[in-house]
């Protein structure tokens, strides 16, 4: 009988993980399990590093990561409810430590692979799970039986963003398969920062995938274009799509052209926006403690949603310049350390790491990531590729 080693038990948690952040970890009932997952993975990690005196591994990333913490921290001291405060910087410091303990781990291409595979088939589990409890007759969006759409959506366009990656990669067209499947929840969950962030990502993958020719930049860059107007005629000439996503994708256009739109949640979501700038411009080097904007909203809306809608507002009103610059440095680190390796290894690989923290980054305006577990374990993997790269061009 073949012997079961650590690195197998370990992988096999890993899946189970990154399954539980899919369907559990936006389900409050079910947190539990997801956190139990991670620290079950934590301690096999550390376990094989212990048993094979691996050297521990820190990076630039991770330092820039720990001084935006260390901001959170200290904004505890001021907070309008420090409580709150102290709940997030224990979020941000539990994370912090499943990102330390992953960059440990992956030592090897193969094993950022593995990752990559277990939030494609994570992802299309989810999104039959959707697909299975969906009720068709009703033109609501899908999803809420996971968390929220938006939430849902975005993570299910992570999968299929490393799903078109595998397609690419190695020819194998069932992937086609879990990409056209993920793409119709995201459609259905009727998120509107999903279907840009899924499009936008996957056009940036396919344009810069490899070096090429430009008649080949120039097929890349056709295809995208073709792609985007079957989207476009699909949510626009689909009944259920149209009803779904169509409408709120005009309503979006109108707003943004200057239009207006009756839609309410654009429209509180704007007024959010200008007041968290009012008080920033207060309060602009440290903010009001990490996670108090919603204290500042609801005493002028008690009805309001407790949260901004905006990552980069939400950092400036609770974290002020200087928490929301480390935050945002660490990422555009982590993407500079991809570009560089994209010129050592897998353009493909890289840019698929690429597409989807810049597609964050871009999508800043409409969702909330500081704390996010997924964009944040792509992150930590993210920054490691660079190492990798170097690693196998000095052992070729």
């Amino acid at each position: 009988m073949k012997r079961i080693t650590l690195s197998q038990v370990t992988n096999f948690v890993m899946f189970m993980y990154i399954l539980s952040l899919y369907l559990f970890t936006f389900r409050a009932e079910w947190t539990l399990v997801s956190n139990s997952l991670a620290l079950v993975l934590m301690c096999l990690i550390w376990v094989e590093i212990i048993i094979l005196q691996k050297k521990i591994v820190f990076n630039t990333f991770m330092f820039i990561y720990m001084l935006f913490i260390v901001v959170c921290i200290i904004s505890v001291l001021y907070a309008i409810d420090p409580i709150t405060s102290v709940t997030k910087v224990q979020t941000l410091i539990l994370i912090y430590i499943l990102m330390l303990s992953l960059i440990n781990y992956m030592d090897s291409y193969e094993k950022v692979f593995y990752l990559m595979k277990c939030f494609v088939f994570s992802g299309f589990i989810a999104s039959i799970y959707i697909l299975i409890n969906a009720d068709f007759t009703i033109l609501n969006r899908f999803g809420g039986e996971l968390g929220n759409e938006n939430a849902i959506g975005i993570i299910i366009g992570i999968s299929s963003i490393f799903g078109l990656f595998y397609l690419l990669k190695n020819r194998n067209y069932w992937y086609l398969i879990i990409i056209l499947t993920n793409l119709t929840v995201i459609l259905l969950t009727g998120s509107r920062k999903a279907l840009i962030l899924v499009v936008i990502s996957m056009a940036t993958v396919l344009i810069f995938k490899e070096n090429g020719n430009l008649k080949s930049k120039l097929k890349s860059i056709l295809v995208s274009i073709v792609l985007i107007g079957i989207v476009i005629f699909v949510i626009n000439n689909v009944a259920i799509f149209y009803e779904i996503i169509g409408r709120r994708m005009v309503s979006m256009f109108q707003f943004i052209l200057g239009e207006g739109t009756s839609e309410g949640s654009i429209n509180t979501r704007s007024d959010m926006i200008k007041w968290g700038w009012v008080w920033f411009k207060e309060r602009p080097l440290f903010g009001y403690g990490i996670d108090n904007y919603k204290y500042l909203y609801g005493y002028i809306n008690s009805e309001g949603d407790v949260y901004s809608h905006n990552n980069v507002i939400e950092l400036m009103v609770g974290t002020g310049i200087v928490g929301t610059a480390l935050f945002y440095i660490a990422n555009i680190i982590v993407v500079k350390d991809l570009l560089k390796a994209s010129k050592l290894t897998s353009k493909l690989l890289c840019y698929s790491f690429i597409a989807i923290i810049a597609g964050y980054i871009f999508m800043s305006v409409g969702l909330i990531y500081y704390y996010g577990k997924h964009i944040s374990i792509i992150l930590a993997v993210g920054s490691i590729i660079y190492r990798l790269s170097k690693t196998e061009l000095k052992n070729s």
